[in-house]
């Protein structure tokens, strides 16, 4: 994420963020639960996520992983067009999620 965000290729630094929060999330939950979400819908992770995680912070957390992991469709399929301002938004998100997860694991 951070070596496409240097060589400014916004679409590139969203999506591979996306999917930096989606195998946290599935390690998190690994490790936490000893479970890993079946579902194709990446988002529920989030939810067995919420039920595992003993954590103050963890809705704070799971909500800016959420909000990444919401733009997947737009981005991977619909090739949805990336600012500089929207990837560098998404990229602290990302980098707020996957600092806690390393915390917890």
């Amino acid at each position: 994420m951070k070596d496409a965000a240097l060589s400014e290729r916004w679409h590139l630094t969203v999506l591979s963020g996306i999917h930096c929060v989606i195998a946290a999330a599935d390690a998190l939950l690994i490790h936490t639960a000893g479970l890993r979400c079946k579902s194709k819908d990446h988002l529920d992770v989030f939810t067995l996520l919420a039920q595992h995680a003993d954590d103050p912070d963890s809705n704070k957390m799971l909500k800016h992983a959420i909000s990444v992991v919401r733009q997947k469709t737009d981005i991977e399929y619909r090739a949805k067009r990336v600012s500089e301002a929207n990837a560098h938004q998404l990229m602290r998100q990302v980098e707020r999620f996957y600092e806690w997860v390393r915390t917890k694991i």
